[in-house]
């Protein structure tokens, strides 16, 4: 049973493993495959979710869905800036802080490899803060690959440029 955050054991790894995999999977056929009573898994996967071990989030398969994705290893000065474009650009989709030269990655996702070039050249290229950038272009996805985006963004400057 889970004492603390970092604690798991065999019997949540295989709930969360499963989770994993089918996040649609009910207790009855979690408890089935890990040979325990549907209350316990409930009771489980409950005490995992309060901890905030076991959250769910819907996304598109990226794979299934034909997007291309680039990543954007950025060394700027100003992070911030970049972290308003990714939570304001549909294009971007996820950003992290990093070590190393480079203190920021942007996950970029769009309908082909020249409209995510566009993009960055639109955002990146030109901007004093950022002394440099490395783009890396997603050729294949080895699993599915599942990532939430908003499909309603649409405000950003740079899908109004050609």
């Amino acid at each position: 049973m889970l004492t603390n955050k970092s604690s798991l054991d065999k019997i949540d790894r295989q709930i969360l493993s499963l989770l994993q995999k089918n996040p649609l999977t009910t207790h009855t056929e979690i408890a089935t495959k890990i040979d325990r009573s549907q209350p316990t898994v409930g009771l489980r996967i409950k005490k995992l979710q309060e901890s905030g071990i076991l959250d769910y989030q819907a996304g598109t398969s990226l794979r299934k869905a034909h997007k291309q994705l680039a990543r954007v290893d950025i060394e700027t000065k100003n992070p911030e800036k970049i972290e308003k474009l990714i939570e304001q650009c549909p294009y971007m989709i996820h950003g992290y802080r990093t070590t190393g030269r480079n203190n920021l990655t942007v996950v970029l996702m769009g309908k082909s490899i020249k409209e995510l070039y566009r993009v960055i050249e639109f955002h990146f290229r030109n901007d004093p803060d950022i002394h440099n950038i490395t783009t890396g272009f997603i050729t294949k996805f080895v699993n599915d690959f599942v990532l939430p985006f908003d499909v309603n963004k649409i405000n950003c400057e740079c899908a109004h440029v050609h």
